[in-house]
C-alpha cells in the first residue's frame, strides 16, 4: 500500500511544477541533461543527413555501374563521383575479381 502514494503525488504534479520546486542541485542536472539531449538530436539528425547523401550517392554511383559496358567505362564513370573511399575500394575490388578471372579464363 506504500507504493501507492509515491504514484498519487505523481499524477498529482506536472512536470512544471516539478521543475519550480527544484533545488539548485536538480536544476543544474536538468540544465545537463537538457544540453545532452540537444547534442544527441543534433549529432542524430546529423547522421540522418549524411546516410541520405550516401544513399542517393551510392543510388547514382549503382546506376552509372549498371550502365556502364566494361572496367573502363566503370572507372570513367566512377571518376565524377570524387575520391571517395568507398568508390575507390569497390573500384579496387573489381579489378581484382576481373584479373582474378582472366587469369583464371587462361
Amino acid at each position: 500500500m506504500t507504493f501507492e502514494a509515491p504514484a498519487a503525488l505523481l499524477l498529482q504534479m506536472n512536470v512544471w511544477e516539478m521543475v519550480q520546486h527544484n533545488g539548485p542541485a536538480g536544476m543544474v542536472v536538468l540544465v545537463i541533461l537538457f544540453g545532452f539531449s540537444i547534442f544527441s538530436w543534433t549529432v542524430i539528425f546529423s547522421k540522418w543527413q549524411a546516410f541520405r547523401g550516401a544513399r542517393q550517392a551510392n543510388a547514382r554511383f549503382l546506376r552509372a555501374f549498371r550502365k556502364a559496358s566494361g572496367m573502363e567505362a566503370v572507372m570513367i564513370a566512377s571518376e565524377q563521383f570524387g575520391p571517395r573511399r568507398w568508390w575507390r575500394f569497390s573500384i579496387s575490388v573489381m579489378r581484382k575479381s576481373s584479373a582474378r578471372s582472366r587469369r583464371a579464363a587462361r
